[in-house]
């Protein structure tokens, strides 16, 4: 899917993205680090087949401390330290690690955050992405919806 126009729980003008604007923010970020992120090397992910379609850890070496899902963390931590290398100045993607609700109570408040998209991967689940403290990488998966995830609007 590669349609944004989903507004859903997002106000007027702003949209729920889809699982392709994901991936299309993480090529960006890859590509041009300088623009959102504290580190200036290239990882140009375009053309790799693990990009656009592998689930888990993506890149694959997501434990190495070259990765794009370093550069859409936060250095600012709610507990603990996120790794992180996004810009805070408004330029980054700036995730903080804030946790999930699972079950009623709450997981990872500090040590993760996970991210749902607008696109369907299952007939009860949707494409997200999940970035840890200890890992580099974007882990993109695909969870039931009941779950209590982060979302991010784009304008």
């Amino acid at each position: 899917d590669t349609t944004s126009n989903r507004q859903g729980i997002c106000p007027d003008g702003w949209t729920l993205p889809s699982d392709y604007d994901w991936n299309q923010l993480e090529k960006e970020i890859a590509t041009y680090p300088g623009l959102y992120s504290t580190e200036s090397d290239i990882l140009n992910p375009a053309g790799k087949s693990e990009y656009e379609s592998q689930t888990d850890w993506r890149p694959s070496s997501g434990t190495t401390t070259t990765s794009w899902g370093r550069r859409m963390k936060s250095p600012t931590a709610v507990t603990g330290a996120t790794n992180g290398e996004s810009k805070t100045d408004g330029t980054g993607f700036n995730a903080f690690l804030v946790g999930t609700l699972e079950s009623a109570k709450d997981v990872n408040i500090g040590t993760s955050t996970i991210f749902f998209s607008s696109s369907a991967g299952s007939a009860v689940g949707a494409w997200r992405r999940r970035l840890d403290s200890n890992r580099s990488g974007v882990y993109r998966s695909i969870n039931n919806k009941f779950f209590l995830f982060s979302v991010r609007c784009k304008k």
